[in-house]
């Protein structure tokens, strides 16, 4: 099967992801760039949630837990490269244990990094949701 109409929506987020990190038009005009770079591409994010979540298999638990531990190696990857760079920055620099597991598990060791933890527990809320009623799980 065929997503051709998918993948140009996908190349337009990735534009919008771009235009959120770069301020495009902010030299231009700053009420063009808060239009076209920040609040329509708010939309890119949770677009990118749902396509992910659309090619994913959920009926089987093993497709799930692959697709967890791959985003979990991608991840620790992630955090061993810029490690170096959060401790050089100082964003470590008053971190306790609770601190620490709260930024890995829901933040992201790094401020943009955030996209990995919040991929695997949308994974694992998804799948638990399978196994409620569709009213309870809608809510």
């Amino acid at each position: 099967m065929k997503y051709g109409t998918l993948d140009i929506f996908r190349l337009a987020a990735a534009v919008m992801v771009t235009a959120i990190h770069t301020a495009p038009l902010e030299s231009v005009n700053g009420e063009l760039d808060y239009i076209f770079g920040i609040l329509i591409p708010r939309v890119a994010v949770p677009f990118f949630f749902m396509v992910s979540g659309q090619f994913m298999d959920f009926s089987r638990f093993s497709a799930v837990l692959k697709q967890i531990k791959k985003l979990a190696v991608m991840y620790g990857v992630s955090v061993l490269i810029y490690l170096p760079l959060g401790i050089y920055g100082g964003h470590y620099a008053d971190i306790t244990p609770i601190s620490a597991l709260k930024m890995l598990l829901f933040d992201g060791s790094y401020y943009h990094l955030w996209y990995f933890p919040a991929c695997i527990l949308g994974l694992m809320i998804v799948y638990l949701l399978r196994f409620l009623p569709k009213k309870a799980a809608i809510i």
